[in-house]
């Protein structure tokens, strides 16, 4: 018994550190930064959105619903009518999940379509037709209540008796919640459908973000969220309108789909065209420019997103939100925790070549990973540094626990402090070898003992201690128009090892001393590593360069990134200062 009701306590932490000026009803601590003269049209967006989705070259139905609604044109009708037909005879989504039950989302997107395209079109699906869809969707009604082996696993972490419904990112509540707004559920288990939302009110009402710690996962939260707000009708204006900033405080400002955590990345294309529709802050519309002419520029294409049919008039406008610290909902998707530190995002403006870095500052929740006070990217014109999160996928394991995500991603994957292995962690280690020397288990936040933003420099300062005996200082300082600066100070028993990592993508990193070139093309960029105590150790990372600063007792590193003019600038240590001079000069005192 002590070891299950430790586990279920393993996932967050009952108290979290607080700052000053965060509160529930102000998570996000923000600077300012000059806006973008680029905006974006609303009806042309949502035009070449749709585009977008007719260059899907895997369209389902929710596709083909998405086109049929913008455009009207009987191409798409008769597409999605087809689509979906086949798929109600295939009875998709219908059997045994096996270990992963997202499936339970993609089921929402056809019960949402279906029911849109049915009232627009009311002819389009014949009365036979129309029984045998409905029949599908009772017989996705009954899967979604059936318990099968992989609830065990969730009710005995979440601590709460199986049902049947998906409880990651709220997907089983989403559909349930869907069938009974359309009068698509199967009558005989409508009263459960009822019982189990009526129990489990999620969603905008009890909080503003998913607890997985992905940023895949918060577009298919809000999904949901959306889902289950037109069978409650409760739609609170303040999570709202978090939900969809905790996206844009987050975003690249080139349009990149943002990944951390998952091989998958965030498309905000669609979900921030719907932030606009539900709150009506043109932010979210820029965003959702910004990303379609990302999208557009490579090549690529989306997916269908439910919640608008047609475009919108307004204009979107670029954000003015600098640097940001980011506190989140904690706990699990049944379970409350408290307000937490969760990242922090600093931002040299929205221009498609602005300097940008994310830090982590927490290791909690369901979908977690072992990243507290790691730097999940710093982007310039593209990724300087990122997490490497390409693994071997375990085939001997379910789908749902095989996946390279979560924690099985390393510690020593990410930017951040390896500590050594203690205890029969470390004989293990000594007698097979297996798993590495570092240790996986960091603490669940870094506290913030500082965070500044400035016409100048915007800088934080945030500490992890308790690790093994170890202590972790990282300062963060973006100096506007300069360079980018990490102070790095980790202390610990005198004989116990540590390291500091650096993962760095570029596959043509080319070192030269304690400077790295990480690119040469015209959009330049270079790294210079300063260690005051430890040695500099690099490796293959295949592709791109891993660097470890490593050292016994205590490291403290410096590292100076330079893009632009500042690339070839002089940095040089003098006294208990780091001096740059390049086309200013910069003094950094070293904590």
């Amino acid at each position: 018994m002590y070891t299950i009701i430790s586990y279920q306590r393993s996932f967050y932490p009952i108290k979290a550190p607080s700052y000053p000026g965060i509160s529930s009803e102000n998570p996000f601590l923000c600077g300012q930064s000059p806006a973008e003269s680029q905006t974006y049209q609303g009806q042309e967006t949502y035009k070449r959105l749709l585009a977008l989705v007719e260059a899907n070259p895997k369209k389902g139905s929710p596709e083909y619903g998405m086109l049929a609604l913008g455009t009207s044109d009987s191409r798409w009708t008769q597409n999605f009518h087809n689509s979906l037909l086949d798929e109600a005879r295939q009875h998709l989504f219908t059997g045994p999940t096996g270990s992963v039950k997202s499936v339970q989302e993609n089921a929402a997107k056809r019960v949402y379509f279906y029911s849109r395209v049915n009232n627009t079109f009311p002819d389009l699906f014949s009365p036979a037709e129309d029984e045998i869809v409905h029949e599908w969707f009772f017989s996705i009604n009954r899967r979604a209540l059936s318990v099968e082996p992989v609830d065990l696993l969730y009710a005995l972490a979440f601590h709460k008796w199986p049902e049947g419904p998906y409880e990651n990112q709220e997907s089983g509540a989403g559909l349930l919640a869907l069938l009974e707004t359309t009068g698509l559920a199967d009558p005989a288990l409508s009263l459960r459908n009822r019982a189990y939302l009526d129990a489990n009110q999620r969603g905008w009402e009890v909080r503003f973000r998913v607890t997985d710690d992905a940023a895949v996962y918060q577009p298919i939260w809000l999904d949901n969220a959306y889902f289950q707000s037109l069978y409650t009708g409760i739609t609170p204006q303040i999570n709202i309108q978090h939900s969809f900033e905790w996206l844009l405080l987050q975003a690249l400002p080139d349009g990149t789909p943002l990944k951390y955590n998952h091989t998958e990345s965030a498309y905000l294309d669609g979900i921030a065209y719907l932030g606009y529709e539900l709150t009506g802050n043109n932010q979210f519309l820029w965003l959702a420019g910004r990303t379609v002419e990302y999208l557009e520029s490579r090549g690529m294409y989306t997916s269908a997103q439910p919640g608008f049919e047609k475009g919108l008039d307004p204009v979107g406008h670029s954000p003015s939100q600098g640097s940001c610290l980011l506190y989140g909902d904690s706990g699990l998707p049944n379970q409350v925790g408290p307000l937490a530190p969760d990242k922090i995002v600093f931002r040299d403006g929205w221009s498609t070549d602005s300097m940008y870095l994310l830090l982590d500052l927490r290791f909690s929740g369901w979908h977690r990973y072992k990243a507290t006070n790691a730097i999940a990217l710093v982007y310039q014109n593209g990724p300087l540094v990122e997490e490497k999160l390409d693994g071997d996928i375990f085939t001997w394991l379910p789908t749902g626990r095989s996946l390279f995500r979560d924690k099985r991603v390393p510690r020593e994957n990410l930017n951040g402090l390896v500590v050594a292995r203690t205890s029969l962690s470390a004989v293990l280690y000594t007698l097979t070898g297996f798993l590495g020397p570092w240790s996986q288990d960091p603490p669940y936040y870094a506290n913030i003992e500082q965070f500044s933003t400035g016409p100048f420099v915007d800088t934080s300062t945030s500490v992890i201690s308790g690790w093994h005996g170890w202590t972790h200082q990282r300062t963060v300082s973006l100096y506007h128009g300069g360079p980018l600066v990490v102070i790095d100070k980790a202390t610990g028993p005198a004989a116990s090892p540590a390291a500091l990592i650096w993962n760095i993508p570029e596959e043509n990193s080319q070192i030269h001393g304690q400077r790295i070139l990480i690119r040469s093309s015209a959009n330049a960029a270079e790294m210079v590593l300063i260690p005051i105590t430890g040695t500099i150790h690099t490796k293959d990372n295949n592709p791109g360069l891993q660097v470890q600063v490593k050292n016994t007792g205590k490291i403290t590193l410096a590292s100076i990134f330079l893009t632009g003019d500042w690339v070839g600038s002089q940095v040089k240590v003098e006294g208990k200062v780091i001096v740059v001079t390049g086309p200013g000069l910069i003094e950094i005192p070293i904590p």
